[in-house]
């Protein structure tokens, strides 16, 4: 009897072991897959060479409003960690929604991109009625967050599964769930930047100009003092040659940026073409004249890693 007993415990142990490793090998799943995710969309990012020989390099993605750390691993870039940003003033809306009251909720994104409302309860699938093409469902307890999409008159859900804090792309918003709450970024103008004051952000291939040891931007929380930040090589080349092109800037404006970028030196700030374009502290949140602003915490984080003639990529 006390065989069959012990038996008994043994297989109910090893079942327990079993559901355990497979929740946690799901997880895990989970994690690789939404990094995959990221790999796959920068891949030709990651892929470039390393013309520069440097260690790290930095990638930011206007619209996702990420700053990525990338790392030079033999033959091509890896994804070290990546941050929050915010962008000009005029970039986008970010908004929320009240704070989730229950274990069960759903965002209704109606036809225009725009939320229209969230609801506590369990989403129905069958119900036709609401009118919205997108709905953003969560388990709190869970951690689970899934997209239902109305196509052919019907609700479907999407495969992928999603966790707090990671962005889903509805057209040009992006959703996301953090800290009980629905976030959504209606992105309005991510136009690169041309001439001085559009308030908007530059793309393209920059570096590292310079470091401002005391930024007026930014304050280190354990120390009260000023942060550094990072000012970028705008105007670049491509840059000055599209200006001189569109009749903004002049010949010698043009060959004044040509022989800084050569010299990985400052390129000139005072052109047609504005500059002071930084990366610095603040919050991460659309406030900038067309910098890209980081939380605190996080840039101190960045600037370990962060030298002059860091590659710095913007899309």
């Amino acid at each position: 009897m006390m065989k069959i007993i012990l038996n008994k415990i043994i297989l109910i142990s090893a079942m327990f072991i079993f559901i355990l490793v497979a929740l946690s090998q799901a997880k895990a799943q989970t994690n690789d897959s939404y990094l995959s995710e990221y790999h796959n969309r920068y891949s030709a990012y990651l892929n470039e060479s390393n013309d520069w020989s440097e260690e790290y390099k930095i990638l930011v993605d206007k619209k996702m409003r990420e700053l990525f750390l990338l790392n030079w691993k033999e033959d091509r870039w890896d994804i070290v960690k990546r941050y929050p940003i915010g962008l000009s003033k005029t970039a986008g809306i970010l908004k929320e929604t009240r704070k989730i009251n229950s274990n069960y909720a759903y965002l209704i994104v109606d036809v225009t991109g725009h939320y229209s409302s969230v609801v506590d309860g369990q989403f129905n699938p069958t119900n036709n009625a609401i009118k919205g093409n997108n709905i953003v469902t969560v388990d709190v307890n869970k951690r689970e967050i899934f997209l239902y999409q109305f196509t052919s008159g019907k609700w479907s859900k999407t495969e992928k599964l999603y966790r707090p804090k990671d962005k889903i792309v509805l057209g040009n918003n992006i959703v996301w769930f953090l800290n009980g709450r629905f976030i959504i970024l209606q992105n309005k103008d991510l136009e690169p930047k041309k001439k001085r004051n559009d308030y908007r952000t530059p793309e393209g291939r920059y570096y590292v100009a310079n470091i401002n040891p005391a930024s007026s931007w930014g304050l280190d929380t354990s120390t009260f003092g000023k942060i550094p930040s990072l000012l970028l090589s705008y105007p670049g080349l491509d840059n000055a040659a599209q200006a001189v092109e569109e009749g903004v800037i002049d010949h010698n404006s043009y060959e004044a940026v040509a022989q800084s970028v050569s010299n990985s030196g400052v390129p000139p700030q005072g052109t047609q073409l504005g500059g002071y374009i930084m990366i610095h502290g603040g919050g991460a949140y659309d406030w900038t004249a067309g910098c890209i602003a980081l939380d605190n915490g996080d840039l101190k984080e960045l600037l370990m890693y962060v030298k002059p003639h860091t590659p710095v990529e913007i899309i």
